[in-house]
């Protein structure tokens, strides 16, 4: 079997072109995910219940629905709310949104003050 490796060098920049895209996709998106990850987490340890039930219901969204549906709801269903946007901000605006809720559920917990543990606690495996 032959394989052309003229093709590979025909299409090397724009390859090189869309995988710089992608890792700053994937930068950008995490970054703004965590950010807004943390005022995630501080709205659901919140003790209002009009800031944390809505935190919580995002939450449970978008943790339980694919990025692709975000990615489709973005970029196809938020022209007809009249908001129009290219193909990159929509990705970075979608990766954020979903990359966000996955943190403060595991954030959350190390950000609340120890207590110690007490013996009577313990459980003794034998």
């Amino acid at each position: 079997m032959h394989l052309d490796f003229g093709v590979a060098w025909k299409f090397l920049p724009i390859l090189l072109h869309a995988s710089l895209m992608t890792i700053a996709l994937f930068v950008l998106s995490q970054v703004l995910g965590t950010i807004a990850a943390f005022f995630l987490a501080l709205a659901r340890m919140s003790p209002r219940g009009w800031l944390r039930r809505p935190t919580v219901a995002y939450i449970w969204v978008v943790r339980g629905t694919p990025l692709l549906l975000h990615l489709f709801f973005v970029y196809y269903a938020a022209p007809a709310f009249g908001i129009t946007l290219d193909a990159f901000p929509a990705a970075i605006i979608a990766m954020s949104a979903s990359a966000a809720p996955t943190t403060p559920r595991s954030s959350a917990p190390g950000s609340r003050p120890s207590t110690a543990v007490s013996s009577r606690r313990r459980t003794r495996w034998a």
